[in-house]
């Protein structure tokens, strides 16, 4: 296989490490955006959806209920338009799944690109279980945020981690917080390392 340090690809042109990292991700992307529905008990979905969400909160019950049905999902909105607090009724409400069915509750990530934001995360997340989360299902929610680094085991002065598709992060759900600060190699390499199984929240 001949190397080149520059990749053309129609209009554009890459530095080869950076076009394999931009055709990886896509491709994961692709596989987890298509990828079949997991199972939920559906009438306990919607008296979830209707217990958790009142009046006026259509828009979030909507992002809730796709992150719910769907393995790769992106929340959007600007500051104070209740992104955390989806997250945070839709880990609810996988739990109230996992308790139906007798099955464990969801192993969760909680992640952001830095401890600062990790930290934030991790104190929206607490808050809002405790204002808006029935007492039953609280147990079953994380609340701890940690770096995407951290996370993946980085393994100090090499461009390496530790957890990779070979040895994947042990998680059913994956909550990236602050997903436009991530930059083209860490995400690459953060989706590979993540089980194509487990849903994926940005």
């Amino acid at each position: 296989e001949r190397v080149t340090p520059l990749v053309v690809d129609g209009d554009g042109v890459y530095l080869d490490r950076y076009h394999r990292y931009q055709t990886d991700l896509a491709a994961e992307l692709s596989v987890r955006v298509t990828a079949a529905p997991p199972n939920l008990d559906e009438a306990l979905l919607c008296d979830g959806l209707a217990s958790l969400f009142g009046e006026g909160d259509e828009q979030q019950r909507d992002a809730a209920e796709k992150a719910l049905r769907q393995r790769f999902s992106i929340i959007a909105g600007g500051p104070g338009t209740g992104k955390t607090a989806v997250v945070a009724k839709v880990l609810a409400l996988l739990a109230q799944q996992a308790q139906a069915m007798s099955a464990r509750t969801p192993r969760t990530l909680l992640l952001a690109p830095t401890g600062k934001a990790a930290q934030r995360l991790a104190e929206s997340i607490a808050q809002t279980v405790d204002r808006w989360i029935p007492e039953a299902l609280r147990n079953g929610i994380e609340r701890e945020a940690t770096t995407i680094h951290s996370a993946l085991g980085w393994i100090a002065d090499t461009p390496r981690f530790r957890y990779h598709r070979d040895n994947p992060v042990a998680a059913d759900v994956v909550v990236i917080d602050e997903a436009s600060m991530v930059d083209l190699p860490l995400m690459a390499k953060l989706l590979d390392a993540v089980p194509p199984e487990a849903r994926v929240v940005m």
